[in-house]
């Protein structure tokens, strides 16, 4: 019984694993191959953010159709919009800035992508020299629900400023560039990259000039993301310089970042583009936003970007770190070297069981028909009788094996027809003696 036993487990185990290794084998395939749709939130179209968002999508359909079957880019007015539609389940991936109020708990880095200045940008000619100096004044800001907005308010408030102490507006850039050209209008602020269009023609219509931001080490403290910048002599146009100086200002992060429960496959495609598709995606954004893909990075933590990375990505960046079964090829080979001999010692004593039980059944079938051979020298019914208790001694015998393992259930089912058979020649002899009596 123990022998049939361990047969049994042995087969159980044996399909159990192959099991296993199917279903590992189709997560990994549907992994893989399952395709997805995307969505990106990528704030307004006139924005950096969107023109990056837009390139992504072009790149993925070139390489990862496959995988990703359709993406999406929506329109939102920024950060915080971007950030709620994350936090809600509404979008795949959305472009944050690093200082966003509520970044989402669901959520994950997937790459820095470059960084925004925050520009302050006044009339000519006004007497605005600082931040402090935009009490009273007319503002032209950002969208509520953006980024932007909620970055001006921060600073604003760190300087003292708060919002009955000027006169804010909410303006197109067109109604931006009329009145700051009738002079109805003192600043406007934005929180974009370096060569923004929007700023640069505010800048070289002559009507316009930037401020600089200075002295914010205490500004930072709560806002370990923002980084002391400044935007370079000439940086908006060198005939004459635009602006004349190296203006201070302050560096935040644009990070990409995906919904935890975004496919990991596709996450992992998408940051491959960002890192090993550069010219495709230096293509795809153009010449008017091409600079913008010479800062992508991978966040580390000196960026004061301390969200963990999404999973999809980590994949990614550790590409070419050992995997599990690299880092521990020692141990599996002594494992391997051990249980190797011992599951062939195994093997060989469960054979060698099998064969012993089979040659068991073998010599009680060959016993059995000795018995019936000799019946027909039987011409007495005392004789007929030893033949049947020497029967069923060999069945005792059998049983008796069978217990205890010497005889498994495959040779007894063979011995049990032998037996039987022989069984029915006595009975028909014991008949053929009583007749002829």
């Amino acid at each position: 019984m123990q022998a049939h036993l361990l047969k049994r487990v042995l087969v159980f185990s044996s399909v159990i694993m192959l099991v296993i290794l199917a279903w590992f084998a189709l997560s990994f395939y549907f992994q893989l191959y399952r395709k997805v749709n995307l969505s990106i939130c990528a704030g307004r179209q006139n924005g950096e953010g969107y023109q990056f968002a837009q390139a992504i999508k072009k790149v993925v359909a070139i390489h990862y159709g496959y995988k990703i079957r359709n993406t999406s880019v929506l329109e939102t007015p920024g950060s915080e919009a971007n950030a709620d539609s994350i936090i809600q389940g509404k979008a795949d991936f959305a472009l944050l800035q690093a200082d966003v109020e509520h970044f989402p708990d669901n959520g994950g880095i997937v790459a820095i992508l470059y960084a925004d200045l925050f520009q302050l940008v006044v009339r000519e000619g006004s007497d605005i020299k600082t931040m402090r100096d935009l009490k009273g004044k007319k503002i032209a800001l950002p969208e509520k629900g953006s980024g932007q907005y909620a970055s001006f308010w921060a600073l604003a408030h760190y300087y003292g400023i708060g919002e009955n102490d000027l006169d804010a507006y909410y303006f197109s850039g067109e109604e931006i560039h009329r009145r700051m050209a009738a002079d109805s209008l003192d600043a406007t602020f934005a929180v974009r990259a370096l060569g923004n269009h929007f700023i640069q023609d505010l800048l070289r219509s002559g009507k316009a000039r930037l401020i600089s931001i200075e002295d914010i080490d205490a500004f930072r403290i709560d806002r370990p993301s923002l980084a002391a910048s400044s935007i370079p002599r000439g940086a908006y146009g060198g005939d004459p310089y635009i602006p004349a100086e190296t203006t201070p200002t302050i560096a935040v992060p644009r990070l990409l970042v995906a919904r935890d429960k975004t496919d990991k496959e596709a996450v992992r495609l998408v940051t491959q583009l960002l890192f090993e598709r550069r010219n495709d995606l230096i293509k795809a954004l153009g010449p008017e936003y091409q600079h913008l893909s010479g800062s992508i990075e991978q966040p580390d933590g000196r960026q004061g970007t301390f969200i963990p990375l999404h999973p999809g990505a980590q994949a990614f960046y550790d590409r070419e770190k050992p995997n599990f079964f690299t880092e521990n090829i020692e141990i599996f080979g002594i494992l391997i070297s051990i249980l190797l001999p011992l599951i062939s010692g195994a093997l060989g004593w469960y054979t060698n069981r099998i064969e012993r039980q089979k040659n068991s059944a073998d010599q009680y079938a060959k016993e059995v028909m000795t018995i019936v051979n000799g019946l027909k020298d039987t011409h007495d019914m005392e004789g007929l009788d030893i033949k049947r208790e020497a029967m069923l001694n060999v069945l005792n015998r059998v049983m008796e094996d069978l217990d205890k393992d010497v005889l498994n259930l495959e040779g007894f089912h063979l011995f049990s027809f032998t037996w039987e058979m022989g069984y029915q020649a006595l009975k028909e002899r014991v008949r053929a003696v009583k007749v002829k009596k």
